[in-house]
This record gives structure tokens, C-alpha cells and sequence, in this order.
């Protein structure tokens, strides 16, 4: 399987590094527990995103929601989680494992 994910995702990580240190004063690091909530959050967020874009509204509010957004924001928490432990995020690994799956004849259940 080839690298091109690698590059595209090491480019999102920079720029984030770089946003983070032009703007340190408000990213200060809130711990491991804390960054763990915070992308649980987001995660709630996008979910109710996607519950309301298929007019299933589990909360009685008019707040107008962006799946776009939502994603971006899950990423974000991903990518300062992955910083924080020092890690390249890289789509290749899940790959890989799709594709032996799929190669020992295994169904890919859920999402993927």
C-alpha cells in the first residue's frame, strides 16, 4: 500500500503545530483526561450533526450544525492528541488491516 496519505496527514500536523505556537496563550495543554473529553465532545457534536442532517432531533434546540465543521473539529482534538504523544498520524495502518481483512475473506462491519 503506498504512503500518500502519510505526507498529506504529516502537512495537517504542522500546520496545526504552527497554529498551536502562534497562539500558545490559548492552547494551553489540558492534560491527557481533559483532551480525552474534550474529543469525546466533539464526537457528541458531530453525531448530533448527523442525527439532525437526517431529521432524526434527539435535542429540542435551533442550533444550526455543520457535519463539515463537526469533522474538522474531531480532527483537530485528534491531531492534538496524536502531538501530545508525539505521534504522525497516519492513515496507512487502518488501511492495512482493511485490506487483510478483506483479503482473508473477512467482512468489514460498521463504517468502513
Amino acid at each position: 500500500m503506498d504512503n500518500q496519505f502519510a505526507s498529506e496527514t504529516q502537512l495537517d500536523i504542522d500546520a496545526i503545530r504552527r497554529f498551536r505556537q502562534e497562539n500558545q496563550d490559548a492552547f494551553q495543554c489540558p492534560g491527557i483526561e481533559r483532551m480525552c473529553l474534550f474529543l469525546q465532545t466533539e464526537v457528541g457534536e458531530l453525531t448530533d450533526a448527523v442525527l439532525r442532517s437526517t431529521g432524526n432531533e434527539l435535542r429540542g434546540t435551533n442550533k444550526e450544525v455543520s457535519i463539515s465543521e463537526e469533522i474538522s473539529d474531531v480532527l483537530f482534538d485528534l491531531y492534538c492528541l496524536a502531538d501530545y504523544f508525539h505521534i504522525v498520524p497516519s492513515i496507512d495502518p487502518c488501511l492495512n488491516k482493511l485490506k487483510k481483512r478483506v483479503e482473508d475473506g473477512k467482512r468489514i462491519s460498521g463504517s468502513r
